[in-house]
């Protein structure tokens, strides 16, 4: 029998495997969906008909085709599994996760540089080692899979649930739903659709960055996720009360945000 030491360490490697088969098949089926979802009426094309019931079902089909496939990505990789597999320690966690934020940010950051060079053509208005850590077994005793039902039975099952399911939700409202804000609501021009959230992106990304360089403890996470949130509800209560006339300060506003957004959602996954 091999030592338990060993045995940890290839039942992390086991799992980390198998998380990339779900991210992998999870990509997958998002990219076929994705494509599917926004390339036509795949249906309409193979029956021959462009009724809007077919039209509706085929649209429905491929949107929770693509949920599916985001979840199986997500869950597997982007956000929990492999970062709390291939570390315990809080400072490493925190480094994986402003890492992955902050090229999440240079992705955002390339697609809003593209939108912008198009809005502005168009004529319309210290190196920290991460080392894999194996949890220290007490001797003669057996390890056991937990049971799914186990985590239903705890109160922090339903914190960190409620935690980051509100953090998500900034996050998304930031980047969904404030390109319209600053049209439709407080008349910016067309290229202010790409500079606010680039300037979201750039401050996310200097945030993040900054962050990986820190020592993190349990109580430092929990200070620094509620900064952010703080900076949230006051750059939330701003966008409110925000007249047209003062659209300037709208940039203001987008590094507060920035700064938020970097600030809750690394430290709710770390």
């Amino acid at each position: 029998m091999p030592e338990k030491d060993s045995m940890d360490t290839a039942l992390k490697i086991d799992r980390f495997g198998h998380f990339k088969l779900w991210h992998g098949a999870g990509s997958a089926v998002v990219a076929i969906s994705f494509s599917s979802v926004f390339g036509g009426c795949l249906p309409c094309k193979i029956f021959g008909t462009n009724s809007s019931i077919m039209r509706t079902v085929g649209y429905s089909v491929f949107s929770a085709i693509f949920n599916v496939g985001w979840a199986a990505a997500q869950v597997s990789h982007m956000y929990w599994s492999m970062v709390n597999c291939i570390t315990l320690n809080p400072t490493s966690r925190v480094v994986l996760a402003s890492c992955r934020n902050a090229f999440t940010m240079v992705a955002n950051l390339t697609l809003y540089a593209v939108a912008l060079a198009v809005f502005s053509a168009s004529k319309s208005r210290t190196r920290i080692d991460i080392e894999n850590e194996v949890e220290t077994n007490v001797p003669g005793k057996v390890r056991q899979r937990i049971s799914w039902a186990h985590w239903f039975k705890k109160v922090l099952y339903y914190q960190v649930a409620v935690l980051y399911m509100l953090t998500r939700l900034v996050t998304n409202v930031s980047q969904a739903l404030l390109a319209f804000y600053v049209i439709n609501d407080l008349q910016m021009g067309q290229s202010s659709k790409a500079v606010v959230p680039a300037i979201i992106y750039i401050c996310s990304f200097v945030v993040s960055v900054i962050l990986q360089e820190m020592t993190w403890t349990g109580n430092r996470l929990k200070v620094f996720f509620t900064a952010g949130s703080v900076l949230w509800i006051f750059s939330g209560a701003g966008i409110l009360i925000l007249p047209s006339s003062m659209h300037n300060i709208m940039y203001l506003l987008s590094v507060t945000i920035g700064v938020a957004n970097a600030l809750m959602t690394v430290n709710a996954l770390s």
